[in-house]
């Protein structure tokens, strides 16, 4: 009967990377893009466009780099202008809440923030649709938060 032996692995020189070292290094590989670079072998995860339309939008305003935190502003604003713009509030005596103070008048009723158009807030619709791929705000950040949860627990794996 041979005994076993425990071998501890060579040192190589390279100490292991810290989590946050980790996390900052493979931000692009654990999104959409960075699943259809390995599914495909094709390497647009590193390209504008590319991180634009399907970058993690959590690791890369956390850890990704300049161009990272671009993309991710650039995705998310049509969705945030478009849930910043709220509803259009009247003013001054032609209020239609009061009835007692109906006047007759013409023009119709004053605006206090002006009539956002109809047109400008389903282009940022449109735009957002495309940003997203085709996911509601809220199911593109699920997306990323999975991503993010299993990048998470690679670097937690690879750092310990």
């Amino acid at each position: 009967m041979t005994a076993a032996v425990c071998r501890v692995p060579a040192k190589t020189g390279t100490p292991k990377p810290t989590f946050n070292q980790c996390m900052a290094a493979n931000a692009s590989n654990f999104s959409l893009v960075g699943t259809a670079d390995k599914i495909f072998g094709t390497n647009f995860r590193n390209t504008f466009v590319g991180g634009l339309l399907g970058g993690n939008s959590i690791t890369g305003f956390l850890y990704g780099s300049a161009d990272d935190n671009a993309q991710t502003g650039i995705s998310n604003t049509p969705e945030i202008l478009t849930r910043s713009m709220g509803t259009m509030t009247t003013y001054g005596r032609r209020t239609s809440t009061i009835m007692s103070l109906n006047l007759a008048g013409k023009g119709g009723l004053p605006q206090a923030l002006g009539n956002s158009g109809t047109a400008f807030r389903g282009a940022l619709g449109t735009a957002g649709k495309v940003l997203g791929l085709g996911l509601s705000f809220e199911e593109r950040l699920a997306v990323d938060g999975a991503f993010t949860a299993a990048e998470v627990a690679y670097c937690v794996a690879v750092t310990q």
